[in-house]
This record gives C-alpha cells, sequence and structure tokens, in this order.
C-alpha cells in the first residue's frame, strides 16, 4: 500500500491548487484511462502515482472534511478503484477533470453514508462541526443522555430521530405520552424515519450541488487562464469580464450553500410540530425541555465553542 499523501509534504493538502495545474494532454489521459478500465495494473499505479494528491484532497476542499477522515476516504477510494470498472465510465466527452470530480464526489458520498454516524466529533475542525449531528457512538453524547431524565431524553432523541436510536424505556414514555399502543408508537416512528430520510437525500443533493459549482468554478478559472496565456487580451476582455462574473456567481451561489451547511441546516431534524402532536404536549415545552437538555450538555464538558453554539442555535431554530 503506497503511503498516504499529503503526510510528506503540508504543501500537498493546503497550498497547491489544482486549477494552477497543467491540463493533461486530453488523447494521454484518455488512453491511460481506457487502460485503467481494462484492469491493467501499470497503468492503474501509473494513476494513483499522478493523482493520489487529489484523491485526497477532495474531500478536504469540496466537502470541508478533517484531515484523519481525507486519510480514512483515501484508502476506501484506492480500494474501490483498484479494480477498474470506475475507469470504464470515461469517453472522453467530457473534461477529464470534470468526469473525475464527479466519480471522487460519489466515492465521497458512498464513503459518508457508511461511517458519517461512526466518525467522531472530536475528529472535526470547529468549523465543521457545525455540519453534524449528535451521535449516540461518540462518549460524550452517550454520557450526556444518560444522565437526561427520560422526558428530555425522549424529546431530544424524537429531534434527531434520523440518527439516534430509541432505547425501551424511551418507547415506553412515548406510549404513555401518546395515549398509543407500542406498536403504533413503532410504526409511527417507522414512518417519520422515512419521511426524515426524504430530507436527508435533499441535503445529498445539496452537497452535490456544492460539489458541481467547484468543479464548474476551476473549468471557468482553467478557461480564463488559457485566454489569458493564449495572449490577444485587448480584444478578449469582454470574453475574460463575463467569466470572471460567472465565476463570482458561482462562487456566491457555493457560499450561500456552504454557510447553510455550516450552521447545521443540512441535518435532518424532527418539527418540533410533530414531536408535540406525537407526545401530547404543548410544542413550546418541546422547545424548552430540548433547550435546557443542549444547556447541559454546554456544562458536561468545556468543548469548541462553535459546537456548543452549533446545537444551541439548530434547536433555536424551531421556536419561530
Amino acid at each position: 500500500m503506497e503511503s498516504k499523501p499529503g503526510h510528506e509534504c503540508e504543501t500537498v493538502v493546503f497550498v497547491k491548487d489544482e486549477s494552477s495545474r497543467p491540463a493533461p494532454d486530453p488523447r494521454a489521459i484518455l488512453s491511460l484511462v481506457q487502460r485503467c478500465g481494462q484492469g491493467e495494473p501499470e497503468a492503474i499505479a501509473e494513476f494513483f502515482r499522478a493523482y493520489s494528491a487529489d484523491i485526497y484532497n477532495f474531500p478536504i476542499r469540496v466537502f470541508h472534511l478533517d484531515e484523519d477522515s481525507a486519510s480514512d476516504f483515501y484508502l476506501y477510494a484506492l480500494e474501490h478503484l483498484r479494480g477498474g470498472n470506475r475507469f470504464k465510465s470515461f469517453q472522453g466527452k467530457s473534461t477529464f477533470r470534470t468526469w473525475f470530480y464527479s466519480v471522487l464526489r460519489n466515492l465521497v458520498i458512498d464513503w459518508l453514508r457508511l461511517t458519517r454516524f461512526r466518525r467522531q466529533d472530536s475528529t472535526l475542525l470547529p468549523d465543521q462541526i457545525a455540519a453534524q449531528p449528535p451521535r449516540e457512538s461518540d462518549p460524550l453524547v452517550h454520557s450526556w443522555l444518560g444522565m437526561l431524565p427520560v422526558e428530555s431524553r425522549t424529546l431530544v432523541k424524537l429531534t434527531f430521530l434520523y440518527y439516534l436510536e430509541m432505547g425501551p424505556e424511551e418507547l415506553l414514555h412515548i406510549v404513555s405520552r401518546s395515549g398509543l399502543t407500542e406498536a403504533q408508537v413503532t410504526g409511527r416512528l417507522a414512518a417519520l424515519k422515512d419521511t426524515l430520510s426524504e430530507r436527508e437525500l435533499a441535503n445529498l443533493a445539496n452537497e452535490d450541488k456544492i460539489t458541481s459549482l467547484y468543479v464548474a468554478i476551476l473549468d471557468l478559472r482553467a478557461k480564463r487562464e488559457r485566454i489569458l496565456g493564449a495572449g490577444g487580451w485587448p480584444d478578449r476582455s469582454f470574453e475574460v469580464e463575463k467569466l470572471d462574473r460567472a465565476i463570482e456567481k458561482k462562487l456566491t451561489q457555493r457560499g450561500r450553500l456552504l454557510g447553510r451547511k455550516e450552521k447545521g441546516h443540512f441535518v435532518v431534524r424532527m418539527p418540533y410540530r410533530e414531536i408535540a402532536a406525537l407526545m401530547a404536549m404543548p410544542e413550546g415545552s418541546v422547545s424548552v425541555t430540548v433547550m435546557r437538555a443542549f444547556e447541559k450538555l454546554k456544562e458536561l464538558k468545556k468543548i469548541e465553542p462553535g459546537y456548543n453554539a452549533m446545537h444551541i442555535n439548530s434547536v433555536k431554530e424551531y421556536e419561530t
């Protein structure tokens, strides 16, 4: 197994920008990718030598993951690219970069589906924690939930039903509150989870949008550099200005989506009105109870301010 790129030279991860790299010869890269698609070991090894840094950097730059997560994804991507099947989809009809980043985007999404509920909050950078839901596998979250009264714990788990499992004690509490049978409550929770899963698909679509905007920005920048490099700048100033406007527009769109993600808007939560209806209690009571529960989390341990603020602010959104 090759060593992970980025650990030998920090500039590989944080400084070098893919948009400044000379574009590969289209015929040469098409030939290389086709050989990879045929499962040729030498071609796959050559591809990894040339693009391993791109594989490592992609989740950092596009999905804003930390380096440890990028390393885990790097190993995952290598295993899924070694077989060669992923290379067969490249026919040279789009640019290599567009195709390659699309492949990496899909790999990251697949990897996140497998790992997003197992990764520890403590491994994430402060500005990335905002997009993360609470997970009971996190020792801090587990301890916090264990110290909450049953009603507070139940309401928190209902709020983040997509991520947290309902235990027997919480299930019985819902039965006593709702007046429904245990079978009816179980069925209701399953239906709610199905609805929440549809919202998660919408969140993944937004993640795709962030990635596609990133790829489009790189392509526009590369086109701009080709125009400037070819000379004739005064005659083509209008075209360059048009590209600059397009780049700025896409940067704004991507920034807006990233802002929503960092505020926790891509975390799936159950609306308080749904919880209030199920628990036969006022919506305001749900809001206050959950808010106080997150205040206890804040007191439980001194952790990153961004983490505390995200969870508290995400709960406040439901009060309006």
